[in-house]
């Protein structure tokens, strides 16, 4: 995380902070003192039942980064965004080297590896468009029963063939460094 935050050149939450975003971002009472993620975490597999739709992100596109998740909320959807950023310098050398051999590749810029799925349900077109501009990342239909995708976190699960090498530019503005924003 202090690698990231360097990359991005941005300074990191207090524990507490960390805490109370996560208690947000997964609709816990923060009054609770005490979190037992893994019984929250069994109740929302539950609530999976319903018929997921799976999306990948194929193209990062060109565009300005802004106020991502204000804009993300005004969206009214149920589902969920994993965006996937790896800054390891070993395999974004290795990316380079097997799939952009080809290519004559800037040497000084450095780059990430990023991978987007949106997984949700009962999902109009219009909304994927408007996740599509926040994100500057094109995405297309990938599956219609997303539910086994769904029960695994995407530390567990990510199809290494939608992986897309970006410039460090792309992503400084999807994080958020201060406040519950």
């Amino acid at each position: 995380i202090n690698t990231i935050a360097k990359k991005i050149d941005t300074s990191l939450l207090s524990s507490d902070e960390i805490i109370n975003t996560l208690k947000l971002l997964i609709f816990i009472d923060e009054s609770l003192d005490e979190v037992d993620l893994n019984e929250i975490l069994k109740y929302k597999k539950g609530e999976l039942k319903a018929k997921n739709e799976v999306f990948q992100g194929y193209k990062a596109k060109t565009g300005e980064i802004e106020d991502t998740y204000n804009k993300l909320r005004e969206i009214k959807m149920k589902g969920v965004i994993w965006g996937y950023y790896d800054f390891n310098e070993d395999r974004i050398n290795e990316y380079i080297s097997s799939k952009l051999k080809d290519y004559n590749i800037d040497k000084n810029t450095e780059f990430v590896i990023i991978n987007f799925i949106l997984i949700a349900q009962n999902i109009t077109k219009k909304q994927i468009n408007k996740i599509s501009d926040i994100y500057n990342i094109s995405l297309v239909k990938k599956a219609i029963n997303g539910n086994e995708i769904c029960v695994k976190t995407p530390l567990k699960y990510r199809d290494i063939h939608w992986d897309l090498l970006v410039e460090l530019d792309y992503i400084s503005n999807q994080f958020i460094s201060k406040g519950k924003e």
